[in-house]
């Protein structure tokens, strides 16, 4: 029977992400499950990857809930018409990862104690994820989320009489040159779009798009030279607590063509997740930045001094 409540979700439902304020608004799949609204920080729900004309009131028309808490995220999964819950704690975040091609987006969060948690969304309700990572970082690392420094009564620092030095998350106040590559040009600007909300990021490290050469013989030369190995530019930053790396979704690619995906990979600073390093296998040019995690390792594939500038972070 379709209630009222399901008329009014069917009316609201469309490829954005919504915030969910009352128990009215959550899911009807989803309800079963014991929500503490008033302790939430953030509740989002995920709409299925559907057009509303093929939908109906009846239909069960959202994939997830996100319920952020002070102690964990809360996700709830459909599988048609039965849902699973996990619980992972912040506790055991070793990073987070939100990555889109076009309108095909997922959020990824990998931890300590099992496999990365991977949720599905339409690139056009990005903002909506970049929202719940916020609220996530200011209770991961609560560094991060501080306001610029302010002086005794809530006014600005003075500024001193001399030229203000460069803020810290650009290429002059570091000497870090970013990409200038023409492939690049939507990371660069990604990671100036970032380091614009960040008071307190470092520009640690950069490479432009790379043609990698393979070892091995003159077969394998050979064939990359009709289809080059490509790795993909990448961006490295810190802020407190934090890792930074702005990259394509993947890492790798053969071909001479371009990549408008857009990644952006959260390190948590945490002495029991030490990122490690390897030399690729087949191009020694590239280095493997590993994280443990719960499942397998979480892999960055880097040039040797953007790895390098990272590990040291």
């Amino acid at each position: 029977m379709t209630t009222v409540d399901d008329l009014a979700e069917y009316d609201a439902f469309g490829p954005w992400i919504d915030e969910v304020r009352s128990p009215s608004e959550v899911p009807r799949l989803f309800r079963a499950h014991p929500l503490d609204l008033g302790a939430a920080s953030l509740v989002l729900k995920v709409p299925r990857n559907i057009v509303r004309r093929d939908a109906n009131p009846a239909m069960h028309l959202y994939d997830a809930l996100l319920a952020l808490d002070p102690e964990g995220l809360v996700v709830l999964t459909r599988t048609d018409d039965a849902f699973s819950a996990r619980r992972v704690p912040l506790a055991s975040i070793v990073a987070l990862q939100n990555d889109s091609l076009l309108l095909d987006a997922r959020f990824t969060v990998h931890t300590t104690d099992g496999d990365p948690l991977v949720v599905p969304y339409n690139g056009s309700a990005r903002e909506s994820i970049d929202r719940l990572i916020t609220r996530m970082r200011g209770l991961l690392t609560p560094a991060a989320s501080r306001p610029p420094a302010q002086a005794p009564g809530g006014s600005p620092t003075p500024t001193p009489a001399a030229p203000p030095a460069p803020p810290a998350g650009t290429p002059a106040a570091t000497g870090v040159r970013l990409p200038d590559h023409p492939r690049d040009a939507g990371l660069v600007a990604a990671y100036a779009d970032f380091a614009a909300g960040e008071p307190e990021i470092t520009l640690l490290a950069a490479h432009p798009t790379l043609r990698l050469r393979p070892a091995g013989g003159a077969l394998t030369r050979a064939l990359h030279a009709v289809r080059p190995m490509t790795l993909h530019g990448a961006v490295v930053a810190a802020t407190p607590g934090e890792l930074h790396v702005l990259h394509r979704r993947e890492w790798l690619a053969r071909g001479s063509q371009a990549d408008i995906s857009d990644a952006h990979t959260l390190v948590v600073r945490r002495p029991d997740a030490r990122p490690a390093s390897h030399a690729h296998p087949l191009y020694p040019d590239a280095v493997v930045v590993t994280l443990p995690t719960g499942g397998a390792p979480l892999e960055l594939v880097l040039d040797a001094d953007t790895a390098a500038a990272l590990l040291a972070h």
